[in-house]
């Protein structure tokens, strides 16, 4: 994972990211390297920038190649009206080069997603024969009924999940065209040792499909945030896109949401990918302490109600039916009241942070991205969490007169010893104005 954070008032939008980077070999151990490069200007001459998260490539192609060729293409040095058309400009990029995503690439990545959900509901059903087997039952229920329990509901969500627009419905038609044989020997591969019907393997195949084809890509995405200006930009403007896995040819995304400076608005904090720390600076309380306080109120409310009046002795059941009910009437509004709570110590709290942020010149709103992502550092540094931020933080600051600049940047090589590098850079520049 990583951490990344994007901070913005009316003046500059600054960028900061950690170097983290988790891979997992084939026996599904996790290695964490700490030299990833995840933040990028996105032009050599306009004030625009990219981060990304999650997965460090598409198709097995690395992102820092995709966006440095982008940055050398005619899309790239193109000057856009809006930061959303820089954006969509890449996306186009990407489109306009699915040659670089082999059909084999393409194949083994759909698959192995695949294989892997397939696993997943193989080892929840495991798991739930387990857990019913050692609950007190003579005998241990059947993996294949198990399993059955699990496909049926999770079928029907996904078939209430919305369709992924940009792929159009044909991706659900073509997926059963190319993959159907390669999925069943899947099915066959997963649940080894559970005779399905043909039935359940259908479901199994549409469920599949539904995989590729609905707007939901689970964990199997890319996290891209472009920020800066566009020529017609007064204010910094930030765009969350999605990315999922190239399949049979369609590029799948997804926009997820737009922050703008605004008269309204005008300073941002936003946290992308691990974000619990910096949620707690924000808020004043953890989120998951939050969360788990609510349910903890909720479930101890509803049950106190059931307590109180089942001890009463002289009620009789119609009354006590009628005094539970009253009860947890008002369990319900106390409930309402501490969520209402929580929401007004939060806006308390976070007015002054964000009061602040307006006036903070460049170098202190680097400062603060900077600081919330070592927030999140030190929090997998001092827990027994696997550390999954950690490493050099690379941080940028994109104006609208100063265009891209470098707060802190680590290099793979010493520059000293490469002049010839920054003498390249120096050419491609002098050759655009």
């Amino acid at each position: 994972m990583t951490s990344e954070v994007v901070v913005m008032n009316r003046l500059a939008v600054a960028l900061a990211a950690d170097s983290a980077s988790t891979v997992r070999g084939p026996d599904g151990r996790e290695k964490v390297w700490n030299s990833a490069n995840k933040l990028f200007a996105l032009s050599r001459c306009e004030p625009v920038g990219v981060m990304f998260y999650n997965d460090a490539s598409l198709a097995g192609v690395p992102w820092e190649t995709l966006v440095k060729d982008f940055r050398s293409s005619a899309l790239g040095v193109a000057t856009y009206p809006t930061l959303q058309a820089y954006a969509c400009g890449f996306i186009e990029y990407l489109k306009s080069h699915l040659n670089f995503f082999s059909k084999e690439a393409q194949e083994g990545f759909f698959l192995s997603m695949i294989q892997q959900r397939f696993e997943d509901i193989r080892q929840l059903a495991l798991d739930k024969s387990f857990e019913q087997f050692s609950s007190g039952k003579r005998k241990r229920p059947k993996l294949t009924d198990e399993v059955k329990k699990i496909i049926d509901p999770s079928l029907a969500e996904w078939e209430k999940k919305e369709n992924l627009a940009v792929v159009g419905q044909d991706l659900e038609a073509e997926i059963p065209r190319l993959y159907d044989e390669k999925i069943r020997q899947i099915v066959g591969e997963v649940f080894s040792k559970i005779d399905f019907e043909e039935n359940t393997i259908a479901k199994l195949l549409r469920l599949a499909t539904l995989y590729g084809a609905k707007n939901d890509f689970e964990n199997d995405y890319t996290g891209m945030v472009f920020a800066g200006f566009g020529s017609g930009d007064l204010y910094p403007v930030v765009r969350h896109i999605k990315i999922g896995l190239v399949i049979a040819g369609r590029l799948r995304y997804t926009r997820e949401n737009d922050y703008e400076v605004s008269d309204g608005a005008p300073s941002h904090i936003l946290p992308f990918a691990q974000s619990e720390m910096v949620q707690t600076f924000l808020s004043g309380v953890s989120p998951r302490f939050r969360s788990t306080f609510i349910r903890s109120w909720a479930a101890t409310t509803s049950d106190l109600a059931d307590l109180i009046v089942d001890s009463i002795g002289d009620l009789t059941p119609k009354q006590k039916t009628k005094w539970k009910k009253k009860v947890n009437q008002h369990a319900d509004v106390a409930l309402e009241n501490i969520v209402k709570k929580f929401g007004e110590f939060h806006l308390n709290h976070r007015r002054p942070i964000y009061g602040t942020l307006i006036h903070l010149p460049k170098d202190e709103i680097a400062n603060v991205a900077e600081s919330l992502v070592n927030l999140n550092y030190f929090q997998k540094r001092v827990s027994m969490d696997s550390e999954t931020v950690g490493g050099p933080i690379d941080v940028a600051v994109i104006s609208k007169g100063d265009g891209f600049i470098w707060m802190k940047r680590k290099h793979y090589f010493a520059p000293e010893l490469n002049p010839q590098f920054f003498m390249s850079l120096k050419k491609q520049f002098n050759g655009r104005q």
